[in-house]
């Protein structure tokens, strides 16, 4: 009987910034059981990829595992797979920045578990047509990436039971097919059909490689699994059946076969990543088309043939779907050139402890959003950015920034060309402002926590929203696959589907009119002018660490109009134990007359909305952030965390008639489900105005951050 090789390139990985119970978990169920059970199967090899952020995690938590890992590698179970240390998506970051990744899992893989891997695993499987140059440079000399890949490049289905060269300019590696096919079948179908599967293309294609890529998480982590994974034996079954038909299945190691067999030839991709990915990146009327245009051909004859060609978007469409993700690279590329600038100079040792925080805030989760990814979750946003901060604080060690003077003003490039931010900053505090968004405060770095203080996200339409009626209750049915399952893991979530302006920063303006209340705000209903809210400012910068934003124009106001000159005004002052920004507020009104309201929204987030050690407090009162509604306080508003141990103090000036608080919730879908996720606070100090011409009113705002003592304040 002809012989089919099957390799199984098995993939685990979590997001820096993860539960450690979420990783505790996994380990238990899925990292720990699939171990054990290859452990009793010395017919089965399987090649196995671990991200950085993982093996650190075993490193600490569960050093023996890393000793099973040796002695199954040693005893030929096992070969390991590098790739970026921290798991980016290597067509994001600077090419100095890949070749560090793939080197620091390359020497550690080497160092703790005695083997240079000679393969890479390509994250999320994104390829663009000039990555083998960076692959080949670092060493590596295989990697996998999807049938989806092959299809696009137009080879037929009977073309993928090898493997291929490409190349770019001449640096070439080899490319291993993953087959959708078992990656649907394993460990979904039953083990019978599965091997019949297999039987039959040994059948059809003598010495075949049959490969799949996939998560260890599937074996045991994902929903459902674990019961018919272990409990039920599949994996037991799976591996027992294998080892039982070597007379014509093989399970070797990737470079086994390799080594043994020839390439079928030389391909080259296009842009890609697999199918589900790349209909992520799509906007929501652009996702509802394609997923209607793939309906079309599937009910077509002959579909199976058109389908390959029927590509959505490019992973790089998340930077321009998700402003927030954009915005998260930008500074981390900032940050890498930053580093490459300040090398020549600086101490190597000092520099590479704190560029390895650089490499870390490039893990990918954070950076993209559907089933999978991490965008929405902002303690998984957090994770980067703590990691980014403390990269800035050590790097602006290294540059000696603060040495003459305790702040500086300076310009940010790369979010938008013509549309450029200014970061005023201190050795604690930077504030990046962006003057083309209403001058608002888009990311405010605290970086002795270190926390990004802002860190919201948008609501905004996704494709999957219209979906959410549909799941109010789980679906009937036996086992499914998870990019079938629809489940909602909480009722009333359209009730959340409320969809925002504009960006959720901080100190943003709102001109409204004097009939509008609480619930107009909570609900986005406040009609404000959104020239004055969203539109640009001019700048100027008035002193270190100060800068003035001005904006003159029209608004319109319960059928009256106002001709107004609005300045905003920003310093940053830096105090022995705090720093407090500073907002001074003027409105000029040069024609007309009007009452109104003016509402200067801060956005910000201490991660937990309904947690003891995350609240509210003025004078006799203290809430919990999920606390909405109309206050009255005649003094300053804090918030504080007691958990990072930071104090916000807004003070603003004069006294506002009142204050408006509210929590700003997205509904995501994870692998869970659909969710209402707390994406932190909305917060406005609201004044009444009376304006006529020639009249002026001033205020201002004061946002002041401290750390707390070791003892939580009570």
């Amino acid at each position: 009987m002809n012989r089919v090789s099957l390799v199984l390139i098995i993939h685990a990985h979590q997001p820096i910034g993860n539960f450690d119970s979420v990783l505790e978990q996994n380990y238990q169920r899925a990292y720990l059981p699939f171990i054990e059970c290859l452990e009793r199967h010395p017919g089965v090899s399987v090649n196995l990829h671990y991200s950085g952020v993982l093996l650190e995690w075993l490193e600490q938590r569960h050093p023996e595992y890393l000793g099973r890992l040796r002695k199954l590698r040693e005893a030929g179970g096992i070969e390991f797979l590098g790739g970026g240390f921290y798991e980016p998506i290597l067509i994001s970051i600077p090419e100095q920045d890949r070749l560090a990744q793939i080197g620091l899992m390359q020497d550690y893989l080497k160092d703790h578990l005695g083997e240079r891997p000679r393969g890479a695993w390509l994250t999320e499987r994104v390829w663009e047509p000039a990555l083998p140059e960076t692959l080949a440079r670092a060493g590596v000399e295989y990697t996998l990436v999807d049938d989806t890949h092959f299809f696009s490049a137009g080879l037929e289905p009977e073309q993928l039971y090898g493997y291929y060269w490409t190349e770019s300019l001449g640096q070439w590696v080899k490319v291993i097919p993953g087959l959708k096919i078992l990656r649907y079948s394993l460990p979904w179908k039953p083990v019978a059909e599965t091997l019949a599967m297999l039987e039959s293309i040994a059948e059809a294609h003598p010495n075949a490689l049959v490969a799949m890529g996939d998560d260890l998480e599937k074996f045991g982590g994902w929903p459902q699994t674990y019961r018919s994974v272990y409990e039920e034996h599949w994996l037991e079954d799976f591996f027992s059946a294998v080892e039982a038909n070597q007379s014509w299945l093989e399970c070797p190691r990737a470079s086994q076969f390799l080594d043994s067999h020839e390439a079928m030839g030389c391909v080259y991709f296009p842009t890609a990543s697999y199918r589900e990915m790349s209909e992520w990146t799509l906007p929501p009327r652009a996702a509802a088309r394609y997923e209607e245009a793939l309906a079309r051909v599937q009910s077509l004859e002959g579909a199976d043939e058109i389908l390959p060609f029927l590509n959505a978007g490019s992973w790089r469409n998340f930077l321009s779907k998700y402003s927030e993700s954009n915005l998260l690279h930008k500074q981390m590329l900032a940050l890498s050139q930053r580093f490459q600038n300040a090398k020549p100079s600086a101490s190597p040792a000092a520099w590479r402890s704190a560029y390895r925080h650089l490499l870390a805030a490039q893990c990918n989760d954070s950076y993209w959003h559907g089933v999978f990814g991490g965008l929405y979750a902002p303690h998984l946003r957090h994770g980067l950015y703590s990691h980014l901060l403390q990269a800035e604080a050590a790097l602006e060690r290294i540059e000696g920034d603060f040495r003459k003077s305790p702040v500086h003003l300076s310009r940010r490039e790369g979010f938008l060309p013509g549309h450029e931010a200014l970061e005023i900053g201190s050795r604690r505090v930077n504030c990046l402002i962006q003057p083309s968004d209403g001058a608002t405060v888009a990311a405010m770095h605290y970086k002795k926590a270190p926390i990004n203080l802002v860190n919201s996200l948008r609501r905004r339409p996704e494709a999957y929203h219209r979906k959410v009626q549909a799941a109010a209750s789980p679906s009937a049915g036996g086992f499914q696959s998870i990019h079938d399952r629809v489940l909602s893991k909480q009722e009333g979530l359209e009730r959340y589907l409320l969809y925002d302006s504009y960006d959720r920063h901080a100190f943003r303006i709102y001109f409204f009119s004097a009939l509008k209340c609480f619930d107009d705000f909570a609900s986005l209903q406040l009609e404000e002018s959104p020239d004055w809210a969203g539109g640009g400012y001019t700048w100027a910068e008035t002193g270190p660490g100060a800068c003035l934003f001005t904006r003159t124009g029209s608004l319109q106001m319960d059928g009256k109009s106002l001709e107004l000159s609005v300045q905003k005004e920003f310093e940053l002052v830096p105090a022995p134990s705090s720093d407090r920004l500073h907002c001074g507020l003027k409105v000029d009104c040069m024609q007309g007359s009007g009452r109104l309201r003016l509402g200067l929204e801060l956005v910000l987030n201490l991660l937990a909305e309904h947690a003891p050690d995350r609240y509210y407090f003025a004078e006799q009162w203290k809430e919990t952030l999920d606390w909405q509604g109309e206050i009255a306080i005649p003094g300053p508003l804090h918030l504080q965390d007691d958990w990072l141990k930071v104090n916000l103090e807004l003070a603003p000036t004069p006294a506002p008639a009142r204050w408006w608080l509210t929590p700003i919730y997205t509904v995501s879908q994870s692998e869970e489900g659909f969710e209402r996720v707390y994406q932190g606070s909305s917060i406005m100090p609201v004044w009444d105005l009376d304006l006529k011409t020639a009249d002026s009113w001033e205020g201002s705002l004061n946002l002041t951050i401290r750390s707390l003592p070791s003892e939580p304040r009570p």
